[in-house]
């Protein structure tokens, strides 16, 4: 298991994480969330979707990884859309998948 499984493993453990566009958005409304990856292979809908939520919102979006993988990792079926509700959770996650904090 490599450093990004093992962060999302804990935070969905810890209840930081909350995992598909359900649960994200009730996040959101909520004012919960402080980040957001979405999958690389999510419907374009849906990625405007989440983008238009994220810039409402101030809240950094991060295209990373498959629908699958995260199924996989959070055993769980496919799902592409993940939001954290901790920040020290979420930094450590981008500092994991290599983003750059330039770009939104």
């Amino acid at each position: 298991m490599n450093k990004v499984e093992g962060i999302l493993g804990l935070a969905l453990r810890a209840k930081k994480l909350l995992v598909g566009e359900t649960e994200v958005l009730m996040g959101i409304k909520k004012r919960q969330i402080v980040g957001i990856i979405l999958a690389i292979d999510l419907a374009e809908s849906q990625k405007r979707k989440f983008e238009f939520l994220a810039k409402e919102n101030g809240l950094l979006k991060v295209n990373w990884g498959t629908k699958e993988k995260f199924g996989r990792i959070l055993n769980r079926r496919p799902t592409g859309i993940l939001g954290f509700k901790d920040s020290g959770f979420w930094q450590k996650i981008l500092q994991e998948i290599g983003y750059d904090q330039g770009v939104n």
